[in-house]
């Protein structure tokens, strides 16, 4: 491999270092067998750090100096290096790579910015530099590599590397120089669905022409949506593609997910006849997953939902949440989450944790009837220990529960609260005398008796179990008498509204 420009097949491409993130992706591409990507090269980091960074970092240093606009500065890093001249050496190495791919002819290029800082699993840079389509003959494609250079300084650039606090000094830019695919369709798959971050589903959009006039919403794509094989949700003309090429796509988005280990975004284009991928970068705004503690697909409900907290939490209130609970609860983007696999395997742990879902929300309540009516996955679920503990840790409650439920009264909700107020005085008090170390032993101390005398109290846990014996009946009368499915959701909102 020459330093300054390499095929996008030549393996050492797959250094983002060199390549940047965008021709180190189309690197890997080429490497999966049966997946097309138009040919071309890549004007590797090396050109940039010698040819426009002594330009750009003495300015780029006062990119976030106090009182400066990003977009100022930008704009005279963008001019400084627009007015740069390619050293010689470098132009004859261009000219010869372009020679071999048609450069006499009217082979039309894309120039593509690939920067060292863009398609990263957890920043996907997306849009923030430039590329320039259907470029022709040898001074434009030369005028289009520094122009790429110059949109690293973008306004938005520098604003998503700043907010996703990446160093301007470890940023590089390559370029990507590519054959044209004289696209008769365009678009871009997810192979998981950005807007529910549903990992079984994959979205496809497509558009007549460039994908470009998808991109910058030009037109309005047709959409496929594809869950397990069998196409929903269409949104479609028949203009574009079929039934048939639409699942040759997404098997092509599955191998390519498969190589990436994690779901993609993916640009692709059809033409005569041949899917050709230009770009896979990973979907960075997915929700996401707690961390696999084995290779087990395993089933959560919010915890969070059941306790009305719908907002993400602190690290803080996480801790301390978790402290106080008799539940092993797992965090994933910033709620928690109870492990709910080994329960739903099981008659009795599937009853316990119907009867919470069902009465907190219906699209929880909905979701793990999809789950459990799945007989193969629930047969496939291995021993393990339920996560709401077993009948004879609930059996105090229970009992207290009946009991509260048949009196019907509200005496027992006043010695409850009494119970709890004189535990909370008597907390303060002793709060207020003690500071540092004292304090932090004395609240550490506490949770035990949260946990044993408040939280998990047959009295006040009773009166939580009585209220969805109540809220059961009045389901149960809203189906008989109105029609209506699970009605204490509604009147919970009307009530916390």
């Amino acid at each position: 491999m020459n330093s300054q420009i390499a095929r996008i097949a030549d393996a050492s491409m797959q250094d983002v270092s060199l390549a940047g993130g965008k021709g180190a992706s189309l690197c890997k591409l080429i490497g999966i067998g049966g997946i097309a990507v138009p040919d071309g090269y890549i004007v590797t980091t090396e050109v940039y750090r010698a040819f426009a960074l002594p330009v750009a970092r003495p300015l780029a240093e006062k990119l976030h100096c106090a009182g400066n606009s990003l977009a100022s500065v930008g704009d005279k890093i963008k001019a400084a290096i627009n007015g740069l001249t390619l050293p010689p050496d470098f132009e004859a190495e261009l000219k010869n790579a372009l020679d071999t791919m048609g450069r006499e002819t009217k082979t039309m290029f894309a120039v593509r910015s690939s920067a060292t800082a863009e398609d990263l699993p957890d920043a996907s840079f997306a849009g923030q530099q430039d590329t320039f389509l259907n470029v022709q003959g040898y001074d434009n494609i030369k005028s289009a590599v520094i122009s790429c250079y110059a949109s690293l300084y973008n306004e938005r650039a520098v604003s998503y590397r700043a907010k996703n606090r990446i160093d301007e000094s470890d940023v590089a830019m390559a370029v990507v120089i590519q054959k044209m695919v004289p696209s008769e369709v365009s678009g871009v798959m997810f192979t998981a669905d950005p807007m529910t971050s549903d990992r079984h589903t994959v979205v496809v959009e497509a558009v007549e022409g460039l994908g470009e006039a998808l991109v910058s919403g030009q037109k309005t794509p047709e959409s496929w949506h594809i869950r397990n094989g069998e196409i929903r949700k269409p949104r479609t003309s028949g203009k574009t593609i079929n039934e048939a090429q639409i699942k040759e796509l997404v098997q092509i988005g599955k191998t390519i997910e498969a190589t990436y280990g994690q779901p993609q975004d993916i640009e692709w284009c059809f033409s005569d006849g041949q899917f050709y991928i230009v770009q896979s970068r990973p979907i960075t705004t997915l929700y996401p997953l707690p961390p696999r503690r084995d290779g087990f697909k395993r089933c959560y409900i919010s915890f969070a939902h059941m306790q009305m907290m719908t907002d993400s939490m602190l690290p803080l209130g996480i801790s301390f949440t978790n402290m106080v609970s008799d539940v092993a609860l797992q965090e994933a983007g910033g709620r928690l989450y109870i492990d709910v696999t080994h329960d739903i395997a099981g008659l009795y742990g599937r009853r316990m944790v119907f009867q919470k879902a069902s009465n907190l929300d219906l699209l929880m309540d909905s979701a793990l009837k999809d789950v459990v009516g799945s007989k193969e996955y629930i047969k496939s679920i291995p021993k393990g220990k339920n996560s709401f503990g077993s009948a004879s840790f609930l059996f105090p409650i229970l009992k207290s529960a009946i009991r509260i439920y048949r009196r019907g009264g509200s005496e027992d909700i006043k010695v409850y609260l009494g119970k709890q107020r004189e535990s909370l005085a008597k907390i303060k008090a002793e709060l207020e005398a003690l500071s540092g170390d004292a304090l932090l032993e004395a609240i550490e101390k506490d949770q035990k008796v949260l946990h044993d005398d408040i939280a998990f109290d047959p009295l006040g846990f009773g009166m939580i179990m009585a209220a969805q014996f109540v809220q059961a009946s009045i389901n149960k009368a809203g189906e008989e008498l109105l029609g209506e499915n699970n009605i204490i959701s509604g009147l919970s909102l009307l009530v916390v509204n």
